[in-house]
C-alpha cells in the first residue's frame, strides 16, 4: 500500500472523529432551547413593568424589616433619627411654602420652628400645672373613693354590703397617702420596663433631645437627599419607581394630617361634652384623650378612665347625670370618629377595618414597645400600598386572567358545589 493510500485514510479517520465529536456538541446546542425555554416562558410571563413592581415590593419590605431591627436593637440612636426623618417628611411642604414665598430655607426652618416651639410650650404651660396639681391631691382623692365606693355601690344595689368591705375600705383610706406615695415609683417601674432599662431609657431620652438639632438638618437638606436617592434608580425604570414610592406617599400624607385633625376633633368633642356635663377638669381630661388619639383606641380608653376616677372622686347627689354625661360624651365622639370624622377627614385611601388596626397595634406594639404603638397604623398603611400593588399586577397576569371561568360555567361550577 503507497503512502498517499496511507494518507487518505488517515484523513478519513480523523474527519469521521471530527464529526462524532462535533456531533454531542451539536445536540447540546439543539438541547438549549429547550433549558432555556422556562426562562424566556416566565420573562414572558413576567413583563418588564411587573418585575420592577416587585423589585419596589421588595426594596420597600426590606427597608421596613431593617427599621424594625434597628428600633429593635439600637432603639437609643434608630428611634431619634427615625423621628427626625419623620418630622422632616411630614413639615417639608410647609417648609416649601415658605420657600415659594422668597423666604430662605434656613429662615422658613427657624419661623417654624419657633411658631411649633410657642405652641408645644403653651399646651405644656396649660396641662402640666394642671396635672401637677391633681397629683398632689391624689391622696385626698383615694380617701374620698375609698370612703365613697361602698355607700354608693349600697345604694345603688339596695341593700347592705358586708361588714368585712367596710373594714377594708376604712384601712385603705387609712393608707390612701402610703398608696399614693406609691404610685409614682410603681408607674416609673412600668416605664422603664417598657423602655427597655434604665440605661436604654436614659440613651432614648438623650435621643429624643436631639430630635430639634436633626430635625433642622434634615429639613434643610431634605430636596437635596430626595435627589440623591432617586439619581440612584436606574433611568429607564424611574419614573414607574418614583410613582410608586408618590402613591406611599400620599396615603402617609393623608394619615398623618387626617389623624392629627381627628384628634384636635376628638379632643374637642371631648373637652366640651365633660365640661358641659360637670365634670371636675373634663376640659383638661378632654384635652389629653385628644392628644392620646393620635395611638388608635387610646384616647377613649385614657379618657374614659380619668373621667370615671373624676366623677367617683366629686360624687354628689347629682353625679350619676354627670356620668351619664361622661359616658354620652365619649359615645358620641366614637360613633361620629367611625361613621362621620375618619371616613369625611381620612378618606378611603388610608381606610383600614378596625380588626387590622387592633391587630397591627397588638403585633408591633408587641414587638417594639410604645414605637411601635406609635408605627402601628403608618405601617399597616404603607403595607397596605404595597399588597394592593401586588394584587393589582396578580389580577392582570395571565395565570390569573386565564384561570377566570366563562359566566356560565362559573355559575354551573357554583351550582355543582350548592348543597
Amino acid at each position: 500500500m503507497s503512502e498517499d493510500t496511507m494518507q487518505q485514510r488517515r484523513k478519513a479517520k480523523r474527519g469521521r472523529a471530527q464529526q462524532h465529536e462535533a456531533a454531542p456538541a451539536t445536540n447540546e446546542a439543539r438541547a438549549i432551547p429547550a433549558a432555556v425555554a422556562p426562562l424566556r416562558l416566565s420573562a414572558r410571563l413576567l413583563p418588564q413593568e411587573v418585575r420592577v413592581d416587585l423589585a419596589w415590593a421588595a426594596a420597600v419590605l426590606g427597608l421596613t424589616c431593617l427599621a424594625f431591627l434597628l428600633l429593635r436593637f439600637v432603639p437609643g440612636v434608630a428611634l431619634p433619627v427615625l423621628l427626625s426623618l419623620g418630622l422632616a417628611w411630614a413639615l417639608d411642604p410647609l417648609v416649601d411654602l415658605f420657600e415659594a414665598r422668597g423666604w430662605s430655607r434656613t429662615l422658613a426652618i427657624v419661623a417654624l420652628g419657633g411658631v411649633l416651639g410657642v405652641a408645644i410650650g403653651a399646651a405644656l404651660a396649660f396641662l402640666v400645672p394642671a396635672l401637677i396639681d391633681q397629683a398632689t391631691r391624689l391622696p385626698g382623692y383615694l380617701q374620698a373613693l375609698a370612703g365613697r365606693a361602698l355607700p354608693l355601690a349600697e345604694e345603688l344595689l339596695g341593700e347592705p354590703l358586708p361588714a368585712d368591705w367596710h373594714q377594708l375600705a376604712t384601712e385603705f383610706s387609712g393608707r390612701a397617702s402610703a398608696v399614693a406615695a406609691k404610685i409614682g415609683p410603681a408607674a416609673g417601674r412600668l416605664l422603664l420596663q417598657a423602655a427597655g432599662g434604665t440605661a436604654t431609657a436614659v440613651s432614648q431620652i438623650l435621643g429624643l433631645a436631639l430630635v430639634p438639632l436633626f430635625l433642622f438638618y434634615f429639613l434643610r437638606d431634605f430636596d437635596e437627599m430626595k435627589g440623591r436617592a432617586t439619581a440612584l434608580l436606574p433611568p429607564r425604570h424611574r419614573a414607574q419607581i418614583v410613582g410608586r414610592f408618590r402613591e406611599i406617599d400620599e396615603v402617609l400624607a393623608a394619615f398623618v394630617r387626617g389623624q392629627a385633625t381627628v384628634a384636635a376633633i376628638l379632643g374637642a368633642i371631648y373637652a366640651a361634652g365633660l365640661t358641659l356635663a360637670g365634670v371636675k377638669l373634663g376640659l383638661v381630661i378632654g384635652l389629653v384623650a385628644g392628644i392620646a388619639s393620635l395611638v388608635p383606641f387610646a384616647g377613649v380608653a385614657i379618657g374614659a378612665v380619668l373621667a370615671a376616677v373624676a366623677v367617683l372622686v366629686d360624687w354628689h347627689e347629682g353625679s350619676l347625670w354627670v356620668a351619664a354625661g361622661a359616658a354620652a360624651t365619649f359615645a358620641v365622639g366614637q360613633a361620629l370618629e367611625g361613621s362621620v370624622i375618619t371616613p369625611r377627614v381620612v378618606g378611603e385611601k388610608v381606610g383600614l377595618p378596625a380588626v387590622v388596626v387592633m391587630l397591627a397595634v397588638l403585633a408591633f406594639g408587641e414587638l417594639l414597645g410604645f414605637a411601635g404603638l406609635l408605627l402601628a397604623v403608618p405601617l399597616a398603611a404603607l403595607l397596605k400600598v404595597v399588597l394592593r400593588v401586588l394584587v393589582a399586577r396578580y389580577r392582570a397576569s395571565d395565570w390569573y386572567v386565564a384561570a377566570a371561568p366563562v359566566p356560565g360555567e362559573e355559575k354551573a361550577a357554583a351550582g355543582d358545589f350548592s348543597p
